[in-house]
């Protein structure tokens, strides 16, 4: 299983954030790219207590949506809904939320699976191999959103 949390796999998403552009366009989905980085940095602060949101979960997203998530589905499906506490309208400005959602993964890459232990708004609360492969998944979604 796939983790956010080898080394390698945080150095090559910390290199393809690298190379995402201001002016990226998505190949599905509505956010420009400045909201897709602030929408990670939402949903991945969670797990160290960067930000705390509203909770959306219920039984079933706790329960058999995040198993499917987490151990089933390959990859994230595209257009799925997104939570209301993650869903981001405002423009944001790249570069900001670039270095932002940098400065979240290298604190999460610090406190090591061991030490993030957050509540995610649609998933409750994750343990850090929960946290790990939720990352890795969510991050490669997005990414590939932008071509990268």
């Amino acid at each position: 299983m796939n983790t956010f949390f080898n080394t390698a796999t945080y150095q090559t998403f910390v290199q393809r954030i690298g190379q995402l552009s201001a002016t990226a366009k998505p190949l599905w989905g509505k956010m420009t790219v400045g909201q897709m980085l602030h929408h990670l940095n939402l949903a991945l602060g969670c797990s160290v207590g960067k930000h705390s949101l509203a909770d959306e979960s219920n039984f079933l997203s706790r329960s058999i949506v995040k198993w499917s998530v987490l151990y089933v589905l390959p990859r994230f499906l595209t257009n799925l809904p997104t939570g209301k506490t993650i869903t981001v309208l405002a423009p944001k400005v790249f570069e900001e939320e670039q270095i932002s959602l940098l400065n979240t993964l290298a604190q999460m890459q610090q406190q090591t699976e061991a030490g993030v232990n957050g509540i995610h708004p649609l998933f409750g609360k994750l343990n850090g191999k929960e946290w790990g492969i939720l990352a890795y998944k969510h991050l490669d979604h997005h990414l590939r959103q932008f071509g990268v």
